[in-house]
């Protein structure tokens, strides 16, 4: 039997009570391997190029670099890191069409509940292991 492939996941999400519920539910995951949280930009883009993450789950808005710049930076390394924007300001236009061209790979605005993401880096774990 193979082994499944292993998702490294950034999580960069300025509220520390939702980051602690979010890697807790994440953590439910065996095929999810955890790195953060971070509770701002800096912090986050400091851990993605100490660790080398295959995924990043970021919010849009973090304290000294926002989720856009990040997610720029993710893309300029010339990673092909999974990015998930998780977010409660997706409903604004500019910020929606900034990480829509920055490329986030899947925006879920956080009122469509933490599952989808779930449901998003499961599909990924998948399609990967296709691959291999």
């Amino acid at each position: 039997m193979r082994k499944s492939f292993i998702l490294k996941i950034l999580v960069a999400e300025e509220s520390v009570d939702l980051a602690a519920r979010m890697m807790e539910r994440l953590r439910e995951d065996p095929t999810f391997v955890l790195v953060g949280p971070a509770h701002e930009g800096e912090e986050a883009l400091r851990l993605y190029e100490l660790e080398g993450p295959n995924a990043a789950l970021i919010d849009a808005v973090l304290p000294k670099i926002n989720g856009i710049e990040l997610l720029r930076a993710i893309r300029k390394s010339g990673s092909n890191c999974k990015v998930i924007v998780f977010s409660s300001h997706l409903n604004e236009p500019a910020i929606r069409e900034q990480l829509q061209e920055a490329g986030a790979d899947d925006l879920v605005e956080k009122s469509m509940g933490f599952e989808k993401v779930i449901e998003l880096l499961s599909l990924h774990v998948q399609s990967l292991n296709r691959k291999k």
